[in-house]
């Protein structure tokens, strides 16, 4: 499978900002989130409206250092959220297209910009899967965006460079292979 072109990475972004913000605009601030259970659903859009603004700093600086973890402020009117959380990935779009050349990250090295507005991408994608679960909304993602989640995802937690950056990452011990994931079969026809 091929990595999504810049433009649908952009395009999922602020896809699925937009349902998150929708989501995330109907439980209490202080709803805890299911899926991840120390978070309350402000935190949870505290984090993805942060790590916007953070992919964002990094695209135009060139670089970042290594964050343990961002802050989870957001406004204070839940009413502002959805706003605030556009806002964000607008920014991190067109910070990104300003400049598309290599970004340096002390634990992942240096990777086009890209890579990173796809991280923003999938995290934002499965941040909005948790705010409707929250909210007991559906949520949706389109085939293409999930087959490339995956890939993104074991693709990322088999770099070497990754090992040691997370609890779990001793599970991912064998060396870094490419993975990719693609649809093999259709939904039959209903009939």
């Amino acid at each position: 499978m091929d990595v999504l072109d810049i433009t649908r990475i952009a395009e999922g972004l602020r896809q699925h900002t937009a349902g998150l913000a929708d989501a995330a605009s109907g439980p209490a601030p202080d709803t805890t989130v299911p899926t991840c259970p120390e978070w309350t659903l402000r935190d949870l859009v505290g984090h993805v409206g942060q790590a916007h603004r953070w992919a964002a700093a990094m695209f135009r600086t060139g670089g970042t250092a290594v964050t343990d973890e961002l802050p989870r402020d957001t406004p204070a009117d839940q009413a502002d959220w959805a706003g605030w959380l556009r806002e964000g990935a607008a920014e991190a779009v067109a910070a990104q297209a300003a400049h598309p050349g290599p970004v340096a990250h002390p634990l992942m090295g240096d990777a086009p910009s890209a890579m990173w507005l796809r991280r923003m991408l999938h995290d934002t994608s499965v941040h909005h899967a948790d705010a409707t679960i929250t909210a007991g909304t559906p949520f949706t993602i389109a085939p293409d965006l999930a087959a490339d989640e995956i890939t993104e995802t074991m693709g990322h937690i088999t770099r070497p460079e990754a090992r040691g950056s997370s609890p779990n990452s001793a599970n991912c011990a064998a060396p870094a292979r490419p993975c990719a994931c693609a649809r093999t079969s259709r939904p039959s026809p209903a009939g």
